[in-house]
């Protein structure tokens, strides 16, 4: 009776052991999707690379998870989210819709300020963010998210156009088809960075800043079935690579004008 006892419990052993290997393959096979922004550079690129990009794979990569990124425009990253067919999207902001639908990560993934061009061909009256008045054509970003103040301004009556990108936007000023644009810096790249790389810094000009900026996050669906575990692990991942350098070290990386 003991030889056969000893003989079930190898077994059980054996079968024990079988199953956790068979979970750890499991979990190598695991490829998270997440979907990302085409058009928010230096954050997230149209080729799938940026800071925030790097970072996201970073700290997953940390917890042993691998990642693939989808990338889309952000009225789509955002809406699939929202529906819960994607688990994730980078990068999200606060917005009262999003109450029992999103949730975002502990800490930012990014931080912007709103920037205003003009046309020195046909410069705006209003000196400030507080001044716009009703009627003023402001290009905007498809679907984005922005602070208080700028939405403040839209309730007076100015007008939000919406395009694809901030290059796309800052063109159009440059043609005189806006009185202005609406883009957001970062402290990465500087404020000048989108003017130069719309190739219009010598056809347009900063007119003001904004009053306030805003925090992006990494933000998953509280309707997907994935969405709590997903930021568990995010979470988990960043604290690991902010205590051994990675995150200062990604952030070194992508920094090429912060004083300007």
């Amino acid at each position: 009776m003991r030889h056969r006892s000893h003989i079930g419990l190898l077994c059980i052993l054996a079968i024990a052991h079988c199953l956790c290997v068979a979970d750890v393959a499991r979990a190598a096979d695991r490829i998270l999707e997440i979907y990302v922004e085409n058009a928010a550079d230096p954050f997230s690129r149209p080729d799938g690379t940026g800071y925030a990009n790097d970072v996201v794979r970073a700290a997953f990569e940390s917890v042993g998870v691998r990642v693939k990124f989808n990338v889309v425009p952000y009225a789509r990253c955002k809406g699939v989210v929202l529906r819960g067919e994607g688990v994730a999207c980078v990068s999200m902001s606060s917005d009262p819709s999003f109450e029992g639908r999103i949730k975002f990560a502990d800490t930012p993934l990014i931080m912007v300020t709103p920037v205003y061009y003009e046309n020195p061909a046909r410069p705006l009256a209003a000196r400030s963010e507080a001044a716009l008045g009703k009627g003023v054509i402001i290009g905007t970003i498809r679907g984005y998210e922005y602070p208080e103040t700028a939405m403040k301004a839209k309730a007076r009556g100015v007008v939000f156009e919406e395009n694809i990108s901030e290059q796309a936007n800052l063109k159009k000023l440059a043609l005189g088809r806006l009185d202005a644009v609406m883009v957001m810096s970062n402290p990465l790249t500087g404020v000048s960075h989108w003017a130069r790389d719309a190739n219009v810094a010598q056809l347009v000009r900063i007119a003001f800043r904004s009053a306030s900026s805003e925090n992006g996050f990494f933000a998953v669906s509280l309707a997907h079935p994935e969405g709590l575990r997903t930021l568990k692990e995010y979470n988990e991942g960043i604290k690991i690579i902010t205590a051994n350098g990675r995150l200062d070290q990604i952030k070194v990386s992508w920094t090429t004008h912060p004083s300007d």
